[in-house]
């Protein structure tokens, strides 16, 4: 019960992380009635819940943006796993604590966390994993200034995907990333709206949201805000509608640097008070709140925004089209 309550919390994090946080209170719950056993068996699988706990809970901090916290608490679980012996479980531990140690500004141990546990999980015969830490590497890279190192990645990703596997719009959408890196919109912008249209047929709804809004992200810092709108605003009904509150949130946010540009600033000021609200809400870290907070005073106030739309672009850069890490 308690690995069907971290399931179903990892499930919630993009729709709301107050739920995601209610279904692990309840797997606690569970798991502070089971008492210590003399059987090693029975002690073993109990502390082995206990250390699979704590790993989701660190991964609704990551999701939640509380970066520090996040890596104590996944490094925690982590050497649980360890002294249980469970080597698999050590090295499953390495996406997201390549993912916190990235957003710490520790980007080579990130970097050599994601190659040492690839190279262990593959002899596991575990590819998903790999694939999953080889998509992280290729974004550290990014991160790293290694545009081109990060491009074949993902490239190295896709020849070895299946046509229908759904992990494949989201390396398609992160091999955009290097393009946009390296200033070059036309590319970028194509290969977008190329994936936008081959999702059109299918029922990944949020891949095809998550696509429409890197294509207004791209439209934005390329200088076309007010076409940047029309795709935000599509994508942020179509999160909404999907009640992906993590996602909606972040489109509101971008959708509001967009009304600035054009100088919609009534509407602007609007979009990031939804956004703001959705993060006070949910247990966001204190500086995205006064990051948002900044951002929605330099709307009311009649300014740019630029500095502040920035920061929130770095806020999320390691995954900047991606799910959260969990």
């Amino acid at each position: 019960m308690v690995l069907d309550c971290c399931e179903r919390s990892r499930q919630d994090l993009l729709c709301s992380p107050n739920r995601a946080e209610r279904w692990l209170e309840a797997a606690a719950g569970v798991l502070s009635a089971v008492t210590e056993s003399e059987n090693p068996w029975r002690e073993r699988d109990r502390q082995w819940a206990a250390a699979r706990l704590e790993a989701a809970r660190g991964n609704l901090l990551a999701a939640r943006g509380r970066i520090g916290e996040a890596h104590t608490v996944l490094t925690a679980a982590r050497n649980r796993f360890e002294a249980l012996g469970d080597e698999f479980q050590t090295l499953l531990a390495a996406r997201s604590l390549s993912f916190t140690l990235a957003k710490k500004g520790r980007l080579l141990e990130a970097r050599d966390l994601c190659l040492e546990a690839a190279y262990a999980l593959a002899g596991y015969g575990a590819a998903a994993e790999v694939r999953y830490l080889l998509n992280n590497l290729a974004l550290i890279r990014l991160a790293l200034s290694e545009p081109r190192k990060a491009a074949a990645l993902f490239h190295h990703l896709l020849r070895r995907l299946e046509p229908h596997d759904p992990f494949q719009p989201t390396i398609r959408r992160n091999a955009i990333l290097p393009l946009m890196e390296a200033g070059r919109w036309g590319g970028a912008l194509g290969d977008a709206r190329r994936l936008a249209r081959e999702l059109e047929a299918g029922d990944l709804g949020v891949e095809r949201a998550r696509t429409h809004r890197l294509i207004g992200e791209i439209l934005l810092v390329s200088g076309e805000p007010s076409a940047a709108q029309v795709t935000l605003r599509r994508a942020a009904r179509d999160f909404e509608n999907l009640g992906a509150g993590y996602e909606t949130a972040q489109t509101e946010a971008l959708l509001g640097q967009a009304c600035l540009a054009t100088g919609d600033h009534r509407e602007a000021e609007g979009r990031f008070r939804r956004a703001l609200q959705f993060y006070m809400e949910e247990g966001f870290a204190v500086d995205l709140i006064h990051l948002l907070e900044a951002w929605s005073r330099e709307a009311g106030e009649g300014g740019a925004g630029e500095r502040e739309f920035a920061a929130f672009r770095q806020y999320w850069r390691f995954a900047p089209a991606s799910a959260p890490v969990c």
